[in-house]
């Protein structure tokens, strides 16, 4: 005999309870038709995308009907995200993230309408092209977790792109697949701007074709245009000659002090930087020169 199926509980109302409606919203879409529809994480926003390219935000609340802000995009809407820990309490959590068609991505106010930022993603062309889905960040912390010991929880890479949109770069393949991307931010309270390369990945399918030297060089010219840095600053591990090749030979980074038990593992790390401005080279110089005269004695 069959056992019997598990009665169906909806925990979130009550038993026998009716479902009723508890409001209704619209807006004068005219001829075209709506796309999508996302609640706010609190619950008390909504937003939708329709034909128009146009994004109109609601306030749950009685007797309002009508659209409180409306968002223009440029091109069709691919996708669109609230800020997954926003608050309406919090205005600088308000936020949410469009992607459409021959844009960047655009980080959108929720509370006024206005465009927050934009970041831009590049091809293997080294040409713009658009991210299709804020499911994107995943592909990003896949390639992390494929090609580092060092991962991240997804509310840090929404923290860099809410704070930093224009220090991330990602690479796809002729498939539109993430293949790399570098993750960078700028040092907050610094006496001298300057950034950081927070993370640096590329599946090692596309390694060997400069992708991870475009990515890099795209981030520290953002950090220069959009927030005059004077240098950049990384870590690296000791044991990790290709990356440690990557930045002194190619990038031209140098050893500025070594780290001692920087990874979780115990194992030390480099303290490389690479200056922007002459005044920041010499700063440097001699930091620089004791730790190059202590890598010729170690025959790196």
């Amino acid at each position: 005999m069959a056992a019997a199926m598990p009665e169906i509980v909806w925990y979130e109302h009550a038993t026998g309870a009716i479902p009723v409606l508890e409001h209704s919203i619209s807006a004068p879409f005219e001829s075209h038709f709506t796309r999508g529809v996302k609640v706010s994480p609190d619950g008390l926003c909504v937003l939708s995308n329709s034909d128009d390219n146009i994004l109109r935000l609601f306030d749950v609340e009685p007797g309002v009907q009508s659209a409180t802000l409306s968002m223009h995009e440029g091109g069709t809407v691919y996708d669109f995200q609230w800020y997954p820990y926003m608050n309406s309490e919090d205005p600088a959590t308000c936020v949410f993230i469009t992607t459409s068609h021959a844009h960047p991505v655009h980080l959108w106010d929720a509370y006024t309408g206005a465009l927050r930022a934009s970041y831009r993603a590049y091809d293997h062309l080294d040409e713009l092209t658009s991210a299709y889905s804020v499911t994107d960040l995943l592909a990003m912390q896949n390639a992390n977790l494929w090609c580092l010991p060092e991962n991240y929880q997804m509310k840090y890479y929404y923290y860099h792109i809410m704070s930093w949109p224009q220090l991330l770069y990602v690479a796809e393949d002729h498939h539109g697949k993430i293949v790399g991307y570098v993750l960078a931010k700028m040092e907050e309270d610094a006496s001298v701007p300057h950034g950081h390369i927070t993370s640096l990945a590329v599946l090692r399918t596309h390694r060997k074709c400069g992708i991870a030297t475009k990515l890099m060089k795209a981030a520290q010219r953002a950090m220069v245009e959009n927030f005059k840095a004077e240098y950049v600053s990384l870590h690296v591990r000791e044991t990790n000659a290709a990356a440690f090749h990557l930045y002194r030979k190619t990038l031209e980074y140098q050893v500025y002090d070594i780290e001692k038990g920087y990874y979780a593992d115990g194992e030390d790390a480099y303290d490389m930087r690479l200056p922007f401005t002459e005044k920041c080279n010499t700063a440097m110089s001699s930091n620089v020169a004791k730790w190059n005269a202590y890598l010729i004695e170690q025959g790196k």
